[in-house]
């Protein structure tokens, strides 16, 4: 379900929705870190001639970023040169609390992290596509999620933007992962980690996003 920061600025209607205006009013929610696995743990393994290899992720550490843009969803509009505040988009976006990943991984290590962070019920759907949806700290991030497109319109009360450049946009409380991942393999004589394969990563948690209006620098209205 898309949800709305819908204070005093924010009025939003979905196109086709019969619930009509939308006036959600939520934060980016805290996260229970203490439901984070930083044991190792075995995400997928599969046969190298007639060896066995196996998969390994682990969580490294997790630190607060706070609430945070993490993705525009409209065009940056300059303030000064409208006289309508009233605006109709079509967007494409990930709804849920997701681990997202710097890297472009499998969907085997994606379920991994998300497992690995606690996030309740994680799961990739059958639909899921791994692609590059947020913008955290800068750095372009890949979720494997399934994307879903609203067509929505809105309205912006004009003294929340006066004199600034803004865009619609989606933001959450992030939290940010540093994590492992190497492969080992099992040799008849023993296991051992597979040469070169191990690397230092950084995952983002977004936790419970919402839309609502940022301007040009990230900041949130």
């Amino acid at each position: 379900m898309l949800k709305i920061l819908a204070t005093c600025f924010l009025s939003f209607v979905i196109t086709g929705s019969a619930s009509g205006i939308v006036s959600i009013d939520t934060y980016g929610a805290a996260y229970d870190t203490s439901s984070i696995n930083y044991s190792e743990q075995e995400v997928n393994w599969f046969w190298v001639g007639f060896i066995g290899r196996h998969e390994m992720i682990k969580i490294e550490t997790c630190e607060d970023l706070g609430i945070q843009s993490i993705q525009q969803l409209s065009r940056m509009y300059d303030a000064n040169t409208l006289t309508d505040f009233t605006f109709s988009e079509s967007f494409s976006t990930v709804e849920t609390t997701t681990v997202s990943t710097t890297i472009q991984v499998s969907s085997s290590i994606s379920t991994g992290l998300q497992v690995q962070a606690g996030i309740p019920g994680a799961k990739i759907t059958d639909n899921a596509k791994v692609e590059s949806v947020y913008t955290i700290a800068s750095t372009s991030t890949y979720t494997a999620s399934e994307t879903k497109t609203s067509s929505v319109t809105y309205t912006v009360k004009q003294e929340i933007v006066d004199g600034k450049v803004f865009a619609l946009c989606m933001a959450a409380h992030v939290y940010k992962v540093t994590w492992q991942t190497w492969m080992w393999d099992d040799w008849w004589w023993g296991d051992f980690e597979v040469e070169d394969s191990r690397s230092t990563q950084v995952a983002y948690i977004t936790v419970d996003p919402y839309v609502t209006i940022m301007y040009n620098d990230w900041s949130l209205a």
